[in-house]
Order: C-alpha cells, then sequence, then structure tokens
C-alpha cells in the first residue's frame, strides 16, 4: 500500500512555527492546523499529507515560475495561497522554509504600515 504524506509532519511542522515569536497555532474548522502571527493567516496543515501558504501574488508567481510549490489558489489579484505536498522529509523542510518567508513577508509588511501611520 502506497504511504500518503510524510511521517510526523504536522507534529514537525507545530514545533518548529511554535518556537516562533508572536505565532498562534489553532485547529481550522474544516480540519488541520492554522498557524497565524499578528492576527494574519501564515499558512496551514492538512493532516500529513499538505501545507497551504499564504503570499502575495507577486510571491506566489516567482515560487510558481521557480516550480517550488505544487499547486496555486489565487483569492483575488493581490494574494492567494501555494500547496506543497508532503510526500518526504525534504517537503516537510521545504515547506517549513516557505512558512518563514511567510511568517517574515507579514511582519515586515505590518512594521510598513506601523511606519506609514
Amino acid at each position: 500500500m502506497e504511504q500518503c504524506g510524510a511521517d510526523g509532519a504536522t507534529e514537525k511542522i507545530r514545533r518548529v512555527l511554535r518556537s516562533w515569536r508572536g505565532v498562534s497555532i489553532s485547529d481550522h474548522p474544516a480540519g488541520g492546523t492554522v498557524f497565524e502571527v499578528k492576527g494574519q493567516e501564515i499558512g496551514q496543515i492538512l493532516g500529513n499529507m499538505l501545507v497551504g501558504i499564504k503570499f502575495a501574488a507577486d510571491v506566489i508567481a516567482e515560487l510558481e515560475a521557480r516550480q517550488e510549490v505544487d499547486s496555486v489558489h489565487l483569492d483575488g489579484s493581490d494574494s492567494g495561497r501555494v500547496t506543497v505536498n508532503l510526500n518526504r522529509p525534504t517537503d516537510v523542510s521545504h515547506a517549513i522554509s516557505l512558512l518563514e518567508r511567510s511568517y517574515w513577508d507579514i511582519l515586515m509588511l505590518e512594521e510598513l504600515k506601523q511606519q506609514l501611520s
């Protein structure tokens, strides 16, 4: 029988993101786990199978062009979500690095908003 998802992916991702300052972790109403910072979604994980990560549209285009994501879902003209399938341990590490990029993007945008107000 073919294995679906990387063993322990959810717990590893939760453990890493729990160590990042300001990250809140909660259950998603439709299942899975949601990660947020400053009230903004970083991303979510569904079982040990896939991670969805929020990004601005320009970042999504960059990641898609470099074939770093498995699929793209645009919410509108300026943002959306990329997905990373978690088939191997290297996929988990890659998902964590993309979640970290989303985390820092959110923090930098919030800092810029504070500076401009």
